[in-house]
């Protein structure tokens, strides 16, 4: 019930809504490296969804360190560092 509603509102709005999401993102250059970043977090196991409720707090803490080394070594690989730090 609550997606329909946003759905709705979406349609409805008044402004552009990417020239929004570039606003927050702190401009085109930003939005368009966490767009990408967020694309290869998709699509990369690391990042997969785990079942939370049935694991472990140990394991979710590794599972958080192994993101946080994955996400630094895409930094790395795209050449991001100079606009992104960890």
């Amino acid at each position: 019930m609550e997606m329909e509603a946003l759905i709705m509102e979406h349609q409805n709005v008044e402004f552009d809504v990417c020239s929004l999401k570039v606003v927050f993102s702190g401009g085109e250059q930003n939005f368009e490296m966490v767009s990408r970043m967020a694309a290869i977090a998709a699509t990369d196991p690391v990042f997969e969804r785990v079942y939370q409720v049935a694991t472990s707090r140990t394991d979710l803490f590794k599972s958080g360190l192994r993101k946080a080394a994955r996400v630094r070594q895409h930094v790395l690989d795209l050449s991001l560092t100079g606009r992104l730090t960890f």
